[in-house]
């Protein structure tokens, strides 16, 4: 009698560790399908070279544009329009050199447009468009360089003349000025050029 309670003893002891076979299968389960999808996930970040693949490039910056150049005034100047404050502009690419001349009219004129071989005088304001450094100005007359300029209009080439063209008395325009290269960069006014510069121009016609 005693033989067959340990017996029975036995067969439930075996019962139970084949009762709990079920939930530790499912444990070591649950376990691999973990560590597989982390490999696959390791596997997705990893470049077939093994290394981490890297971000895509931020978007390239816009290139500036004249409209970009912020333009207040300053103190009142007798018989001509008040001195500019510029704001350069900040995030964007400068044009590429021998790119073509752009601008904006800040202020329209009313008087004669600047035509080619017109006479004309203009003050200005001129900015190192990298730097932000004031290179010439009218409005500064202790500044080393003056900021007038005139003769005859010359509105052809690459002249930054060229970018008052449509311009009428009176008036005050943004010009964006590529940086010049050669013979160009050796002329008495285009010698700014060999980098990129914001003008600010009054004009007035006679």
């Amino acid at each position: 009698m005693v033989e067959q309670d340990r017996i029975g003893d036995e067969a439930e002891s075996v019962g139970e560790r084949r009762s709990g076979s079920p939930w530790l299968s499912g444990v070591i389960g649950l376990v691999v399908m973990l560590v597989g999808g982390l490999i696959f996930i390791g596997a997705r970040v990893l470049a077939p070279n093994g290394e981490a693949e890297s971000p895509p490039p931020p978007p390239e910056p816009p290139v500036c544009a004249p409209a970009d150049v912020k333009i207040a005034d300053g103190k009142p100047m007798p018989r001509e329009l008040p001195e500019p404050l510029v704001t350069l502009p900040t995030g964007c690419l400068p044009p590429e050199p021998g790119a073509a001349i752009t601008f904006a009219d800040v202020v329209v004129g009313d008087g004669a447009e600047v035509k080619q071989g017109a006479a004309y005088l203009a003050y200005f304001a001129l900015y190192d468009l990298g730097t932000g450094k004031l290179v010439a100005s009218h409005w500064k007359p202790e500044h080393k360089y003056g900021g007038l300029t005139g003769g005859k209009a010359d509105l052809t080439g690459d002249l930054w003349s060229r970018g008052l063209a449509g311009m009428k008395s009176g008036g005050r325009r943004v010009l964006l000025l590529p940086a010049v290269t050669g013979e160009l960069a050796q002329d008495p006014v285009e010698m700014f050029r060999t980098v990129p510069l914001v003008a600010v121009v009054d004009v007035t016609t006679s």
